[in-house]
């Protein structure tokens, strides 16, 4: 079952969020995540949050914590939290409630 990451975010230090970015990307892809959302643009419908959201899809759970908790992707984790404030949720695949 699939597994996303919403970030919501507002970036203080364009450069090192980049750099981050650029570094992240690769490990991203070798542990099968997808960026599915990487919007720093949209408007708000309604209520408020960071101006910036990302949405990352992995196949499972598991594959989504190996890749959180993988060594490399925890050496450039800082580079996030420094340059950036805002929220991160994991979430699983949207199930229909019955009813």
């Amino acid at each position: 079952m699939a597994f996303y990451f919403i970030c919501n975010i507002t970036v203080s230090d364009q450069a090192l969020y980049d750099e981050y970015v650029a570094q992240a990307m690769p490990i991203l892809m070798e542990h099968g995540g997808k960026p599915l959302v990487f919007d720093h643009s949209g408007v708000f419908q309604e209520g408020n949050g960071g101006p910036s959201l990302v949405v990352l899809e992995f196949e499972s759970e598991q594959a989504a914590m190996t890749w959180y908790n993988c060594e490399a992707y925890q050496a450039i984790l800082p580079m996030r939290l420094k340059s950036a404030t805002g929220w991160v949720r994991g979430v699983p695949s949207f199930v229909m409630p019955e009813g």
